[in-house]
């Protein structure tokens, strides 16, 4: 089945245990990518957002075998990565991340953080 995303590249990010987090950023989307999509195996871990201008955070489960997706506007307005866990003994992650372009650009509805994590499903 057609997503309308073309990929453009991607990656694999290894994460050893719970000690090993993910430092904020943005992916930098530009004139070529505009969504990110990613896919995760292994341990559970949280992908937090951080609103770049008020520093709110939202964080999201990611168990294995979840997917997530975010759009440019969603990459210039927050940053992204993953706290390391001290306080519990965490496995082996995996992530593959893919950075593509949508084929057709679709209008992107602005809304609070608090809303967030309901535009991106369980």
């Amino acid at each position: 089945e057609e997503v309308n995303v073309e990929m453009l590249m991607w990656w694999v990010n290894v994460y050893e245990d719970g000690s090993v987090g993910c430092e904020f950023h943005h992916d930098g989307h530009g004139m070529i990518n505009n969504i990110t999509v990613g896919a995760s195996f292994g341990a559970t871990r949280n992908l937090t957002f951080k609103h770049h201008a008020s520093g709110e955070e939202a964080s999201f489960l990611q168990r294995n075998g979840d997917i997530f997706a975010f759009d440019d506007y969603i990459d210039s307005n927050y940053m992204h990565g993953l706290h390391p866990v001290k306080e519990e003994v965490v496995g082996q992650r995996v992530s593959v991340i893919i950075m593509g372009r949508r084929k057709v650009q679709a209008r992107v509805s602005m809304c609070p953080l608090s809303e967030f994590a309901m535009m991106l499903g369980p």
